[in-house]
């Protein structure tokens, strides 16, 4: 046989081969599927993208899947980040608006964005924490994201821009908001793990890229959690309907009862019952 009809044989079996290995090796997820999103949202959080990682991650708990039991810690955790950090960032775009010697309205116009996303993502940490609630009972929690290594006390240097009435650009912007939901995930993560503002000690408690927490620990930051976001709720902060916050208030209690052991149970329980007298029928 010629050479070049040897060499065209060798190459065309060399192909075949390949793509039999291909085809029989493990398969990217399909779009659109749990796994897609998961693998997706994990991507998204890497490069800091929290809104896309969350919206992907509440897809992912809405529904019963693999990866829903890892889903719902995460995207609570994730959208307790986000509330903390989109209404710090309304309230310093306010005080912008107050110092801004041009174009106060659209600082304004900032404020608005920012409290309607920290609405949203206090929306979604209820509605998902609910089905947490109603399917983990006391159950121990794996955190399945690494946390942040951020200092606590940091702001982001956009906020010297702020502090003068100077509007940032659209970029500045994004790096503001980036930096200060890492921080808050950051902050939420150690709040669930009853380490206070040490990240050194929640970084120590992971294994493998996840960390473990006892079922009552979380269940207790969860009932604090959204009796935060109801009061955050309230009408001189991101007005809700006082329905809604009833609802809030109930799961807040619910969660409570799966922490009974807690200390800060009946001081708790306490808040949630004053805040809930003053809401209208």
């Amino acid at each position: 046989m010629p050479y070049r009809a040897v060499r065209l044989v060798v190459i065309l079996t060399t192909a075949a081969a390949v793509a039999v290995v291909v085809s029989c090796g493990p398969q990217p997820p399909k779009p659109g599927t749990p796994a897609f999103k998961w693998f997706a949202a994990h991507d998204a959080y890497k490069k800091g993208d929290y809104d896309k990682a969350n919206d992907l991650l509440v897809q992912v708990a809405k529904s019963d899947n693999e990866f829903t039991a890892k889903a719902r810690p995460w995207t609570m955790l994730l959208s307790q980040a986000m509330v903390n950090g989109y209404y710090e960032l309304s309230d310093e775009y306010l005080k912008a608006a107050e110092k801004a010697k041009r174009n106060p309205a659209a600082f304004r116009r900032l404020v608005n964005i920012c409290k309607s996303k920290a609405a949203a993502a206090g929306m979604s940490y209820a509605e998902v924490s609910k089905a947490f609630l109603d399917s983990n009972k006391d159950q121990d929690v794996t955190l399945a994201f690494d946390i942040p290594d951020v200092s606590l006390d940091a702001d982001p240097p956009q906020y010297k821009k702020l502090e003068e009435g100077t509007m940032l650009d659209e970029p500045e912007i994004t790096q503001a908001e980036r930096f200060v939901i890492r921080r808050e995930v950051a902050s939420a993560i150690c709040q669930a793990m009853n380490a206070g503002e040490d990240v050194a000690k929640a970084k120590a408690a992971y294994q493998q890229g996840e960390a473990k927490i006892p079922g009552p620990v979380f269940q207790m930051n969860t009932a604090q959690t959204l009796y935060d976001i109801g009061e955050m709720f309230g009408p001189k902060k991101l007005y809700q309907p006082d329905r809604v916050r009833s609802v809030i208030y109930e799961t807040s209690l619910q969660a409570l009862a799966f922490a009974k052991d807690d200390k800060a149970v009946p001081a708790l329980k306490k808040k949630i019952s004053e805040s809930s007298k003053k809401l209208q029928p």
